[in-house]
């Protein structure tokens, strides 16, 4: 038995030309070709025998075989993707005009003949604009080509034009010519239709603000239609926590306008949670109990305000108090407010008061800059002096940025989280000279502090999860006098920042951890996954300088149940390289309830 199917290309300059835009037609015969040859081949082949079999890819110029490829079975899908695969490998380098030409076969081999054409290297393509300001460049240019980076080239461009309000725009080869392996020629630009935004139209049932969601939507009448708006709606109603999105928006085109339907139902967002961490005694055997309560109250007035309680037991005698209250609209343009109050008492020896006011203005497109004034009081007290720790009273001036980006329909298929901020101010200290005297001594002081998580899926539920976290506070000048107190230092460690830890269990004056988290999820909000947390710290302060390399490693979930979200992590710590102890395991579980 011996099958023959041909399907002859043109010529590698007609291809070239045509190769780029979809539908390709060439000399009245559609790029399909190579795809229908094999396929007519598989369908006029009776079913061969089970066993290897080998694909030879030859040349149909030099009739050389160019690779061979040994497969455990006949399969006609496998053949299919090995087909792909190779042609995709031509196109990489630059064979624009590879394809199938003919296939012969029999019960133990299959006989691939493939047509390469001309190698392309270069690509120099004018750009022909009518007058307008599009915003685009006037040239073309590319060193070894691929097929596919110059898809992405003329994807980027057409992007560019339905962002400015020409969602129907499309690019024409002029002219085009293969020369000593360049192509060369012109890309006619044909804007079509302008464009611009005429209606919101929400549908479903929810309770907002409608003037706060048609300022964060962006979609207002007659500015120009943008299609990374209409993309980005899904990403800022999930940002916002107490709606959800039912399907993508989607645009309605009339003559020279478009409507966009969103369509929105009410989301629980109103959350009680409890944190409990479990960890073995260091001395004396048994457990000990860590934990913290939260209670956040999202949308009540329906303006889009958030207020949250938090209260953590972090040790005996040690516990923090946060609260804070954010109003994300006031009613002009997209500019919000908030205001914290975060209280932390250690013992006798450590009392920090640290209020904060901000100003916040947030953009249609998942960005927020910030600004923010702030108050830190730090307080050492009680009958006996603690080496170290002392007293001081700074205040902040602070800006920042924050960005938020989110891709998912059943699943995510891609995150990304940005949040960074700098404040620099000034810190009164009181220090013990040498003489045993308590003075005042004025300095400058700074914090910095950095977020950046992205997530992306690997192959359909199965993802992974990158971040970093970053932060530092210190003092310059003072003549001298800026080193910081104990008590004044950052605190890292537990669930939040440095699993395998305790909270805060880490005294720092700057810290940089980096985070790998392989997930899978169940569904949108369930997932399973294993991580390592990979820290650098430093701790800078009054009477030394030491330095910290904490990793740590485990496995968790987080599952969306009935009222809630279940949260469950086994971690294990070491510092400096040495062997993680079973014993001291950290369990982290905890149930956030919706209400």
């Amino acid at each position: 038995m011996n099958r023959q199917v041909n399907s002859r290309l043109s010529s590698p300059a007609e291809f070239a030309i045509r190769s780029f835009f979809w539908p390709i037609d060439i000399y009245g015969k559609s790029f399909a070709l190579s795809l229908i040859a094999i396929l007519t081949f598989f369908l006029n082949t009776p079913a061969l025998a089970q066993g290897s079999h080998a694909l030879t890819f030859w040349s149909t110029n030099s009739h050389q075989p160019l690779k061979t490829v040994a497969i455990d079975t006949y399969d006609s899908t496998l053949v299919a993707a090995q087909v792909d695969r190779f042609i995709a490998s031509l196109w990489t380098k630059g064979y624009a005009a590879a394809g199938v030409d003919s296939i012969h076969g029999d019960s133990v081999n299959t006989n691939i003949f493939i047509y390469r054409g001309t190698r392309i290297k270069r690509v120099r393509l004018g750009l022909i604009v009518p007058s307008g300001n599009y915003q685009l460049p006037t040239a073309i240019k590319q060193k070894n080509l691929s097929l596919f980076s110059l898809f992405s080239t003329t994807d980027l461009l057409l992007s560019k034009m339905e962002n400015q309000g020409y969602p129907f725009a499309t690019l024409l080869f002029d002219s085009v010519s293969i020369e000593h392996n360049t192509l060369k020629g012109s890309l006619r630009l044909l804007p079509g239709t302008y464009v611009v935004f005429n209606t919101l139209i929400i549908k479903g049932k929810y309770r907002a603000n409608r003037n706060y969601l048609d300022y964060l939507l962006g979609i207002r009448p007659e500015i120009p239609y943008s299609e990374r708006q209409v993309r980005q709606i899904g990403s800022t109603i999930s940002q916002l926590g107490y709606l959800t999105s039912i399907r993508p928006a989607e645009p309605e085109f009339i003559p020279s306008k478009a409507r966009v339907y969103v369509y929105l139902n009410q989301k629980k967002a109103n959350q009680v949670s409890a944190l409990i961490g479990l960890a073995g005694k260091e001395t004396g055997g048994g457990v000990t109990f860590r934990g913290d309560a939260t209670l956040k109250l999202v949308n009540t007035f329906n303006i889009g305000e958030q207020v949250q309680l938090q209260w953590k037991k972090l040790d005996t005698d040690e516990q923090r108090l946060e609260a804070e209250a954010s109003f994300p609209w006031l009613g002009l343009g997209g500019f919000g407010s908030a205001g914290s109050l975060s209280i932390y008492r250690k013992d006798t020896s450590t009392l920090v008061v640290n209020p904060k006011i901000t100003l916040m203005w947030s953009g249609v497109t998942g960005h927020r800059l910030t600004g923010w004034f702030e108050l830190k009081k730090v307080a050492s007290s009680g009958t006996t002096t603690v080496a170290g720790y002392g007293n001081s009273s700074s205040t902040f001036y602070g800006v920042g940025y924050s960005y938020y980006h989110l891709v998912a329909n059943q699943f995510p298929s891609s995150e990304i989280n940005i949040a960074t901020g700098a404040a620099l101010g000034s810190r009164l200290a009181d220090y013990v000279t040498n003489s045993g005297e308590t003075v005042a001594q004025a300095s400058t002081a700074y914090s910095l502090n950095a977020k950046l998580g992205v997530y992306h899926s690997i192959a359909g539920k199965l993802g992974l999860y990158c971040a970093y976290h970053g932060g530092a506070v210190g003092a310059f000048g003072g003549n001298g006098y800026n080193r910081l107190f104990y008590n004044e230092l950052l605190r890292v460690g537990g669930y939040s920042t440095l699993r395998g830890f305790d909270e805060d269990f880490f005294w720092v004056s700057s810290f940089h951890i980096a985070t790998a988290e392989v997930r899978y999820y169940f569904e949108r909000e369930s997932y399973g996954f294993l991580f390592i947390d990979k820290g650098y710290l430093e701790r800078s302060w009054l009477n030394g300088f030491d330095t910290f390399k904490p990793t740590g490693v485990g496995i968790g979930t987080q599952l969306e149940v009935s009222g809630g979200l279940f949260q469950l992590a086994y971690a294990l710590g070491s510092t400096n390289g040495g062997m993680p102890q079973f014993k001291d395991a950290k369990v982290h579980f905890g149930f956030t309830a919706r209400f």
